[in-house]
């Protein structure tokens, strides 16, 4: 009896370092970042939590993932609240206005895998993320003054009047045909 006992306790300890030494260094299941599905929009993560949100203004092609549709009505505003991040469209449809906190938290490790840990390495709080091609993310730095364009997306930061806050501008600059 005690002798299987200890077999059990043996064996449940070598699956728990298993499962453990996978996810230290192997990283997880899934990673937030290269793969989140394909984005035509660019993407605001948190290193921290590992949270991504598009920042989408366009009504999204009805058969092509990650694509724009040809035709645009009126705009789709598709970026919810996000760990401190809060949106706001405005009057126009194509413009979106975005406050980020200035947090320097830093990055949790385990929730990306390798590769994007090796990317993300040196940024803390958010970062702009551009997610076009699948599996192949290309992350910015957020700085007081920048700005960035991708696709038919110019993103502008500024650093809140408040002081504890970037004001993120999102401008559409598609042309329909």
């Amino acid at each position: 009896m005690k002798k299987n006992i200890m077999r059990f306790l043996s064996g449940a300890i070598i699956i728990v370092l298993v499962a453990g030494f996978a996810v230290l260094f192997l990283g997880p299941e899934k990673c937030p970042l290269c793969d989140f599905i394909k984005s035509h929009a660019p993407c605001l993560v948190n290193v921290k939590t590992g949270e991504v949100e598009e920042m989408a203004l366009y009504t999204p092609h009805y058969k092509l993932v990650g694509e724009i549709a040809e035709e645009q009505n009126d705009s789709t505003f598709s970026f919810v609240d996000m760990a401190g991040a809060r949106g706001t469209r405005l009057s126009s449809p194509w413009i979106m206005e975005l406050d980020v906190p200035l947090t320097k938290a830093p990055m949790f490790k385990y929730q990306f895998c390798r590769d994007c840990r090796k990317l993300l390495s040196g940024h803390d709080g958010y970062v702009i993320a551009d997610l076009y091609i699948y599996g192949e993310p290309v992350v910015y730095a957020i700085s007081d003054g920048m700005k960035l364009d991708l696709r038919c997306y110019t993103i502008t930061a500024t650093v809140a009047e408040s002081g504890d806050e970037y004001a993120f501008k999102i401008e559409g600059t598609y042309q329909q045909n």
